[in-house]
Parts: C-alpha cells; sequence; structure tokens
C-alpha cells in the first residue's frame, strides 16, 4: 500500500510503502525508494528509531546483485525484525519489517528497483535465506503474532488511534490506548517539565483522559 504521509519520502522522488498482510490490523513492513544519498540517511535515521540492528551480511537478490540483510529487534515488543538495502544507479532501495515476511520483504524490494515484475496473488513466495535468517535469532525467530503485537504496541500508532477514537467520541478505547502509552513510557509520557513551584504536572495524555470523563459525563447528564 503506497504511504504518502511517511516523514521520510516528504521531498521529490521518494517513495513508500507499507506491507500488510490480509488478516492483520496493522502495518507489518515497509518498502523505500530514495534516489539520493543526503536523503538515504533520513531512512537509516527512521529505522533507528524502530528498531535496534546489528551489522548487516551480504545476500544476493535476483536482479539485483547483492544487498544487505541486518537483523534487529523492535524497539517496542522486541520481535524480531529484518532491514535490507540495495544500490542501484545512485538510488536506495530499502526494506524493514517482521522477519517471518522476509520473503515478502525481498520479493517487495525486486519489485519497487524494477528488478522484477509484481508476482500473481497466487504465487508462493520464499526466501532462499530463511534458514540463516533464523539462525540470526538463534534459530527461531518466533511467530507472526508476535510481531504483530509489537507492531500494535508501537507509540506513535497508538496515540494517533487513541486522537481517531475520541474524535468519534469513543472514549472508552480512547482513555485505553492513552493508558496503554503512559504504562509503556512512564518517564516520557506521563509528567511534563516542572513548574515553578515544583511540582510535576501531569502530561497531555493525562489532560486528554481527563477531558474524555467530562464529556462523557456531559453526555450522560445531557
Amino acid at each position: 500500500m503506497r504511504d504518502y504521509d511517511d516523514p521520510v519520502v516528504q521531498g521529490v522522488g521518494r517513495r513508500a510503502w507499507n506491507v500488510r498482510c490480509r488478516g492483520w490490523e496493522v502495518s507489518l513492513g515497509r518498502l523505500y525508494v530514495l534516489p539520493g544519498p543526503g536523503e538515504q540517511a533520513l531512512w537509516t535515521d527512521a529505522l533507528g528509531k524502530r528498531a535496534t540492528c546489528t551489522d548487516g551480511k551480504a545476500q544476493t537478490l535476483t536482479g539485483l546483485g547483492s544487498v544487505t540483510r541486518s537483523p534487529c529487534r523492535m524497539t517496542y515488543g522486541k520481535a524480531t525484525y529484518v532491514a535490507y538495502r540495495a544500490k542501484k544507479g545512485g538510488a536506495l532501495y530499502a526494506a524493514e519489517g517482521a522477519s517471518q515476511i522476509a520473503d515478502v520483504l525481498e520479493t517487495g524490494l525486486r519489485v519497487v528497483s524494477g528488478a522484477a515484475k509484481p508476482p500473481k496473488v497466487s504465487d508462493v513466495q520464499v526466501s532462499a535465506a530463511s534458514a540463516e535468517i533464523a539462525a540470526d535469532f538463534g534459530g527461531s525467530a518466533g511467530g507472526l503474532a508476535r510481531a504483530q503485537a509489537a507492531a500494535a504496541s508501537d507509540p506513535a500508532r497508538l496515540r494517533a488511534r487513541a486522537y481517531v477514537q475520541n474524535n468519534k467520541w469513543r472514549c472508552d478505547l480512547a482513555e485505553t490506548d492513552f493508558k496503554a502509552l503512559v504504562a509503556d513510557t512512564p518517564g516520557r509520557q506521563c509528567r511534563a517539565p516542572r513548574t515553578g513551584r515544583g511540582a510535576a504536572q501531569p502530561g497531555a495524555e493525562h489532560l486528554q483522559q481527563r477531558a474524555f470523563r467530562r464529556g462523557r459525563q456531559a453526555v450522560r447528564r445531557g
């Protein structure tokens, strides 16, 4: 699915896609096309916020030749994650996502780089490096459900969904997401800088929760 809102691709010639699997609620991966060397650092920085990666290994993909594959762990949930990067004609082609869909990421990388045509829906995708990828994570990368749960707990996604729920007057659901944010990052999300009196003030999420409660009470009284 083409992603026009990704901060990494807010420039001429940059493109991004979200990788979604049928039956799963969240994005499980990303694909990028970045034409200039100066823009490529944007993806590296964004990846560093989503996952912690170790040194990459060379892997051969048909049509692209040698690409770099890096084993990673997601920042939230610590699920296994993998990142690919390939250079072609001065541009960077990158793919990242749950290690369980490495075959899909590799195919996507070949397609967006022009090295292959999009496969048919019925085509079975298999990574030639599946055994090596599993070995990178101690022999097992876990199930896709864990990757989905980790992606669902991403703070940016939780925050965005909470505000959407609030706008739709689904106050209980929005409050649940805000509470998950506060519980996940207690030092950063739930407190604002201290005031002159030295007392920490409630953060934005707490204030938002209070507004939800007041709104519900007003609706009930009405």
